[in-house]
C-alpha cells in the first residue's frame, strides 16, 4: 500500500504538470521528495527531461511518396485519418480513400506543418504531432493501394464480420483496433472512451480468455505465459503499439514471467518499468491524453481503489480509476461529464460483455452459425447503446 500511494504520488505529479509543458521537470523534482524510492524517481524525472528537451522537426512542402499505414487514427463520414511511415519520416495522411494498417501506399500532397495551441484548453495539434512521431499532415485524394501484409487482411476480415451490427458494431471494432466510426463521439460524452480505445482492459479481456483456451490442453504454465505473452504481442503488431496497450503488455508480461524468474512481482513496478520504457522510446508520449490516461487510470486503481474496498470490487475499481484518471481529463478536456461514475458501473459491463464473446465468437463468424452468434453479441452490445 505505502509503494502504490509513492508510485501514485509521483505519477499523478507528472501528469498534473504534463499538460503544460516545461513545468514537468518540476513535478519530476517533487517527486525525488515525495517518493522513498529515489532511483526509480529518478527515471521519472530523466524521462520528462527528454521530453522538455526534445525539440520538433516539423517539415512543409510537397510531396509524392509512398509508405506504410503504421496505424489508422480515425474513419468516419469525412474519410480516414492515418499514421504513415516514409523514407522521410512519418506523416499524418488524411484522405477520402478507406485505408487500413499494414498497407502500403502511394500519395501526392502538400506537406503542412501542425498549428499550436491558441487557448488553455484548446487542440494542440504540434504537440499531438509530436506524441505520434509525425513531422507533418498531407490531406490528399491522390492515393493508391500498392499491397497489403497479413496485419491488413486480418483487420479487413475483422470489420467484414462485424459489419452485420451495424452502427454499433462499429463501437467493436473501435475496442479491438483503436478507430472504428459509430457512436464513438457520445460514448466518449459520457466518460466511457476507455472501453472504445484499445486499452489494458481489452488486453485483461484477450489474455484471461486465452488462457483459459490453454488451460484446456496438457501445458505446462510456462508454456501458456509464452504462447500469451506471443498472442497479445501480436496484437500490438495489429494495433501498431498505442502507447495503453504498450503499457498493458508489458505489465501482463511481467505478472506471467515472474514465477518462473522466481521473483515476486508487484503492479506497481510493471508500471514503473511500463512508463520508463514507453518514453525512452518516445518522449513526446508523454503528452499524449492515451498514455496519460492509462496510467492514471491504473495508478489510480493501484493506490486508490483499496481504500474504497468496502463498497465492493467494482465500485471501489470504478473510483480508483475515475480519481486517477479526473486531474488529466480536466486539464485536456476542460470538464468531467458528472455522469462517468453512472455510466461505468451501469452501462460498462454490456460492453465488455458484448466485447469478450466477440473474442470467442470471431474464429465462427463465418459460418454456418455466424447469425445466430452475432445476434447473441447484439444483446448486450444494444443494451450498452440504450443506457
Amino acid at each position: 500500500m505505502k509503494r502504490s500511494t509513492e508510485c501514485l504520488a509521483v505519477a499523478v505529479g507528472i501528469l498534473l504538470a504534463a499538460t503544460i509543458g516545461p513545468c514537468a521537470i518540476g513535478a519530476g523534482l517533487v517527486g525525488l521528495f515525495v517518493c522513498k524510492n529515489r532511483k526509480m524517481a529518478m527515471f521519472f524525472l530523466a524521462a520528462t527531461v527528454l521530453t522538455c528537451l526534445a525539440t520538433p522537426d516539423f517539415t512543409a512542402g510537397n510531396v509524392d511518396d509512398t509508405g506504410l499505414v503504421i496505424r489508422v487514427l480515425r474513419e468516419d463520414e469525412d474519410g480516414t485519418r492515418a499514421l504513415v511511415r516514409t523514407n522521410e519520416g512519418k506523416i499524418l495522411l488524411r484522405t477520402s480513400s478507406d485505408l487500413l494498417p499494414g498497407e502500403t501506399i502511394a500519395f501526392k500532397g502538400e506537406r503542412k506543418i501542425p498549428s499550436p495551441r491558441r487557448n488553455l484548453y484548446g487542440f494542440d495539434e504540434a504537440r499531438y504531432f509530436r506524441t505520434l512521431g509525425a513531422r507533418s499532415k498531407v490531406y490528399t485524394d491522390e492515393v493508391t493501394v500498392l499491397g497489403e501484409t497479413l496485419r491488413t487482411r486480418l483487420v479487413r476480415t475483422v470489420k467484414a464480420r462485424l459489419a452485420p451490427l451495424g452502427e454499433n458494431g462499429k463501437l467493436l471494432l473501435h475496442a479491438f483496433f483503436g478507430y472504428g466510426g459509430g457512436a464513438a463521439d457520445s460514448v466518449r460524452d459520457v466518460g466511457l472512451s476507455h472501453l472504445l480505445a484499445a486499452s489494458g482492459l481489452h488486453v485483461l479481456i484477450l489474455a484471461t480468455i486465452l488462457r483459459s483456451i490453454l488451460a484446456l490442453f496438457p501445458l505446462s504454465y510456462k508454456t501458456r505465459s509464452f504462447a500469451t505473452i506471443l498472442v497479445l504481442f501480436f496484437y500490438l503488431l495489429v494495433t501498431g503499439f498505442p502507447p495503453s496497450l504498450v503499457r498493458a503488455w508489458i505489465m501482463a508480461s511481467l505478472a506471467l514471467v515472474a514465477p518462473d524468474l522466481g521473483f515476486l512481482h508487484r503492479p506497481e513496478d510493471g508500471l514503473e518499468i511500463a512508463w520508463i520504457v514507453i518514453l525512452l522510446a518516445n518522449p513526446y508520449a508523454l503528452f499524449s491524453p492515451s498514455f496519460l490516461l492509462s496510467f492514471a487510470a491504473t495508478a489510480g486503481i493501484l493506490g486508490l481503489a483499496p481504500h474504497f474496498q468496502a463498497l465492493g470490487a467494482p465500485v471501489a475499481t470504478t473510483l480508483g480509476a475515475g480519481l486517477g484518471v479526473f486531474p488529466v481529463t480536466l486539464l485536456f478536456f476542460g470538464a468531467v461529464p458528472l455522469v462517468t461514475l453512472a455510466a461505468n458501473l451501469i452501462a460498462a459491463p454490456f460492453f465488455v460483455l458484448a466485447f469478450a464473446l466477440a473474442v470467442v465468437f470471431l474464429p465462427f463468424l463465418g459460418s454456418f452459425a455466424g447469425a445466430w452468434l452475432l445476434k447473441i453479441i447484439a444483446v448486450p452490445l444494444d443494451l450498452f447503446v440504450a443506457l
